[in-house]
């Protein structure tokens, strides 16, 4: 008792806690019961994602984006780099007596870093603060050069060093402020690393080097010895750490699945053991084994053989950064066109299931008005299907059953026409509109396509012409009174043959109050007609050779109700289907042909 009575209060505290929404959701019809559920769900979804979305996509998007423009920055600077370490190399040619052929190609390069700091000036203003302080550090070191006097070999060479050093510290800061150095994919990475690192200061070194040795060869041996040593030491140690990077990247599946990558490999093993071979040489020059190379030469051999492989493996670095960055991007688009798509899908689903739900009443019970609808034009229902366990699913199941019984019996009606050659009609007497099987078309080799609204008049089809008007009154006449007696007439078809058809229609009403009709049915019995005609001609041939037949005693003719003679054979051949084959008897041929007969006769004794 005492459980009853706290499960009886629980009840009660329930029912009394969600009083207000029953209140409310009792006022509702379905359609906005649904539209309110439907608000509480959507709305936290959509800002969630919202956020997620915000937060999280377009922050990568953003970070990818300002990478991109790092790229480009760092390229820029490279290519300036590169053409502070060809003057630099061209300035240690001059002063090693080579003028007039690097005289000219020194002053296109001062024109050319001019230019290019130039128009580098308006992108450094949109660097961070420090990358900017650096840009002005490079303008500076760049004035000095320019602007010094006459300097010796050492200080020429210093202070492009200083220029050097400062566009590569300036790369570095580039790519800080871009969020390169940051970039969170080991492939890319790897690339990044390259470019802004590895291969700015290979080039550095290697461009060191090539300023020593063009101008160790053009001058006394000897010449800045411990400047080339500490250079190829130092270079020896740049191309250990190119190496070092290769080995850690070749670790990666990224590395060994992407070609490009492969192939930037590949250009990096040719710049090391170029490098090798270089550095060998460039220990010859300080050891006077020049083996007869001039300066220009070992400069031109210097840039070819080693910066040039470097600078092309840089651009290959950067094509394929820029590859990757660009997949990042389609990327991060698709991830933010599925969220959104997501969000979009989850509110369309919670309202299409408030659709599912409102339309899943209304369009059964549309389907039910279409196809009794059907039922009343074609005496042929609809089987409606329904996915739903609901109440109104027992109500279409049991409609399903009344409508399964029509179409069986409507097609035993249609096997039982087809093979009677019988097509029933059924005329609205208030429209005129008529509803035909399909044998009716059938007999009147009619498309029932051509004829979508059939009347009275299709049963004047063809109609022969001397029958034409016999039919056109006895249906007006039938029409007008609510029935057709029985009538036969003949039908002409387009291809000139003629069927005989047999008509015939009563007037009814089916539901109390409703339009009266009329129903008949339209019947080819040409074979009929067929079969009666032969039956007439047999029994006029059975009459003909039955009783009494005048015939000759002498030569056996027959006379025939015309009063001519014929002979007897021709007689039955004409009043019957037999047939006779002529031959003589053994007492004919001794009678015509007494030779032969006597001949054949005594043959045959002998066998």
């Amino acid at each position: 008792m005492a459980i009853k009575m706290d499960r009886s209060n629980m009840k009660k505290n329930i029912d009394r806690f969600f009083a207000p929404a029953i209140y409310l959701v009792n006022r509702l019809k379905y359609l906005h019961k649904f539209l309110l559920i439907s608000a509480f769900f959507s709305i936290p979804i959509a800002v969630s994602m919202y956020l997620l979305i915000q937060n999280n996509i377009h922050y990568w998007e953003d970070f990818t984006q300002k990478e991109v423009h790092g790229v480009q920055y760092v390229d820029f600077l490279r290519h300036l780099l590169e053409d502070a370490q060809t003057h630099r190399g061209l300035s240690m040619l001059y002063l090693a007596g080579e003028r007039a052929p690097v005289a000219r190609r020194l002053s296109e390069k001062g024109s050319d870093i001019d230019d290019g700091m130039n128009r580098f000036d308006p992108l450094a203003g949109t660097l961070e603060e420090g990358s900017k302080k650096q840009w002005k550090a490079v303008r500076e070191s760049w004035r000095a050069v320019k602007q010094a006097g006459p300097l010796t070999a050492s200080e020429t060479y210093r202070a492009h060093n200083v220029v050097a050093d400062n566009l590569t510290l300036m790369i570095e800061m580039t790519a800080y402020d871009n969020k390169l150095i940051l970039d969170p994919d080991p492939d890319s990475y790897f690339l990044v690393n390259l470019m802004i690192r590895e291969l700015p200061r290979t080039t550095d070194h290697v461009g060191r080097l090539r300023a020593l040795g063009s101008y160790a060869l053009g001058k006394s041996p000897g010449v800045d010895n411990e400047e080339l040593m500490y250079g190829i030491g130092a270079a020896k140690s740049r191309l250990e750490s190119l190496e070092g990077e290769l080995a850690i990247a070749e670790t990666l599946p990224e590395f060994k699945a992407d070609a490009a990558l492969a192939v930037i490999k590949s250009d990096l093993g040719l710049i090391k053991s170029r490098s090798e071979e270089y550095l060998k040489l460039v220990d010859g020059i300080v050891h006077e084994k020049n083996h007869g190379i001039t300066p220009l030469v070992f400069f031109d051999a210097s840039t070819s053989e080693i910066l040039l492989p470097v600078y092309k493996s840089y651009d290959a670095s950067k094509g394929e950064l820029l590859r990757l960055l660009a997949a990042r991007m389609k990327s991060l688009e698709r991830q933010s066109f599925f969220a959104w798509s997501a969000t979009i899908t989850v509110l369309a689903a919670v309202l299409y299931l408030l659709a599912g739900f409102y339309l899943s009443v209304i369009r059964t019970v549309s389907r039910l008005g279409v196809s009794t609808r059907q039922m009343s034009r074609t005496g042929l229902p609809e089987i409606i299907t329904l996915e739903s366990r609901d109440e109104l699913n027992e109500v279409v199941m049991r409609f399903n059953e009344v409508a399964v019984a029509l179409r069986r019996s409507h097609l035993i009606l249609l096997l039982s026409e087809r093979l009677a050659k019988v097509g029933s009609w059924d005329l609205d007497m208030a429209t005129g509109s008529m509803h035909c099987s399909p044998e009716v078309y059938s007999i009147y080799q009619a498309d029932p396509v051509n004829a979508p609204n059939p009347s009275l008049l299709l049963l004047l089809r063809g109609v022969h012409p001397d029958d034409a008007q016999m039919v056109k009154d006895r249906i007006q006449k039938g029409a007008s009174a609510g029935n057709i007696p029985l009538f036969e007439y003949r039908l002409r078809l387009q291809d000139g043959s003629i069927r005989y058809l047999s008509c015939e229609g009563t007037s009814a009403t089916y539901a109390p109050g409703g339009t009266a009709s009329m129903t008949g049915f339209v019947q080819d019995i040409t074979n009929r007609k067929k079969t009666e005609e032969e039956l007439r001609e047999a029994l006029k041939k059975v009459k003909q050779l039955s009783g009494l037949l005048p015939i000759c005693a002498s030569c056996k003719k027959i006379r025939d109700d015309e009063g001519y003679w014929e002979a007897i054979e021709m007689y039955i051949e004409r009043h019957s289907e037999a047939e006779f084959s002529h031959s003589l008897c053994d007492d004919c041929v001794k009678k015509l042909y007494p030779d032969f007969y006597d001949k054949n006769h005594n043959n045959k004794d002998r066998k």
